[in-house]
Parts: C-alpha cells; sequence; structure tokens
C-alpha cells in the first residue's frame, strides 16, 4: 500500500536530482558584490534544489504518514484489547506497548526518525527559500537602480 501511494507521486513531473545537489556551497556575505551572471546562476541552482527538496519532502512526508497510521492503530488496538472495566488513556496503552512491545518500539524509533528527518529537510528548503528570495530582492534592486540610471535620477 505505501509503495502504491508513492507510485502515484511518481506519476507527477516531479524534478530530477540536479548535478550539484548535495555539494557544499558559499553563499555570499555581500550579494551586491555578485556578477548579475552569477547571481542568477545561484538563484537557479537554489531553485533546482529547493525544488528536487520538496520532492525528497513529499515522499518523506508519504513514508512518515505510514509510519505514524501504524503507530495510531496499534495504539488504539492495545486500547481496544484492554479487558478490565475501565480503559486506559492512550498515554498508558503507548507506555505499555513501549515496555512490552519489541516490534512497536521499533516502529516508534522509526517514526521518531523520520519525524526528525521531515523536520530537518523542511529546514533546508526554508534556507534554499531565504536565499532565492536574497537573491531575487538583489536582482530587483538592480533593475531599479538602472532604470533610475536610464532616467537621470
Amino acid at each position: 500500500m505505501l509503495e502504491e501511494v508513492k507510485n502515484k507521486l511518481n506519476q507527477f513531473s516531479l524534478p530530477a536530482k540536479p548535478k550539484t545537489f548535495g555539494q557544499e556551497y558559499f553563499f555570499p556575505e555581500d550579494i551586491s558584490k555578485v556578477l548579475l551572471q552569477e547571481l542568477g546562476t545561484l538563484m537557479f541552482k537554489l531553485a533546482a534544489w529547493k525544488g528536487y527538496s520538496l520532492r525528497l519532502l513529499a515522499t518523506l512526508d508519504i513514508e512518515k504518514s505510514w509510519l505514524e497510521n501504524k503507530h495510531n492503530n496499534k495504539i488504539a488496538k492495545q486500547i481496544a484489547q484492554t479487558t478490565n472495566e475501565k480503559r486506559i488513556t492512550k498515554d498508558n496503552a503507548l507506555g505499555q506497548l513501549i515496555l512490552n512491545d519489541e516490534e512497536f518500539r521499533k516502529l516508534k524509533e522509526q517514526l521518531i526518525i523520520k519525524e526528525a528527518e521531515v523536520s530537518s529537510l523542511r529546514e533546508v528548503v526554508e534556507i534554499y527559500s531565504m536565499q532565492i528570495e536574497v537573491c531575487s530582492r538583489e536582482v530587483s534592486r538592480r533593475s531599479l537602480d538602472l532604470q533610475l540610471k536610464q532616467r537621470g535620477i
């Protein structure tokens, strides 16, 4: 079922992995000193990386949702199987499963790792977005400067 959902995602036109993806890069501290062509190249590179990162994020989100559902179903099953007249809480069921069910502990660990991967990749996408915005503002600023110069202002 998980593979079926991933296959549906792959039916879309998604960005391929850029050749430079994963390489460390230098983002200039003073963007105003970067040549316009270099600025454009940097901006498109960041956009390509962002697009590919969003593709990866979509896949990680699918996997995280799958793990969350398995996790929550296991807890619900534990609560439903309680034979006492008094129902146990979700927290109690979670504690019992962590203590007594090795398979659940592994599932919980996988979920924690997947949540961390999703969170960190979201932060990387945010870095790319912020840097694209900085480049875009610099291009706009230069365009405005050129227009003002052409008008003699």
